[in-house]
């Protein structure tokens, strides 16, 4: 954030606004999930391919779709595309040196690159399928732009 150089009211409100995408995904995903509730992969695959398979993570006890990790991460990252553009470039070490942890920094170009892998990422340990992480992509991109177009103060200032 350094690079950019915001004034504090700008910082306050990438802030106010990343919460308030997280927010309002998360009452849109809760209620669809109920709405819609898709049973997780491992009841199915148990069910109907090999009752002793187990997900690389544990599965939480709410149906699946859409995905909440995907649909979080894609309206945080849809608003801060929008606020702060496309393009990035860092090297995400938030996991370094925690032991429950296996893997490497991960290295990101863009916020769509983020936000697509941290919704597959909810695939590949089994407990979602494609079409959850799709839907909470979707649903996410849609609320961070819809954040991001809310003004919250007008411009005052003389030219």
């Amino acid at each position: 954030m350094k690079k950019y150089r915001l004034p504090v009211v700008k910082i306050l409100e990438s802030n106010f606004k990343i919460g308030l995408a997280l927010n309002d995904a998360a009452v849109k995903v809760w209620t669809d999930k109920y709405f819609y509730c898709v049973e997780r992969p491992e009841t199915y695959i148990r069910r109907e391919i090999n009752p002793e398979w187990e997900p690389l993570h544990h599965t939480p006890p709410f149906p699946a779709y859409p995905s909440g990790h995907s649909a979080f991460g894609a309206s945080a990252t849809q608003f801060m595309m929008k606020f702060y553009g496309e393009e990035i470039d860092f090297m995400d070490r938030s996991h370094e040196g925690r032991k429950e942890f296996v893997g490497t920094p991960r290295h990101f170009t863009s916020f769509s690159q983020m936000a697509k892998e941290n919704a597959l990422s909810r695939m590949y340990i089994g407990v979602h399928f494609r079409m959850d992480c799709e839907e909470g992509l979707r649903l996410g991109k849609a609320v961070g732009e819809r954040v991001a177009a809310i003004q919250l103060y007008r411009d005052v200032s003389r030219k």
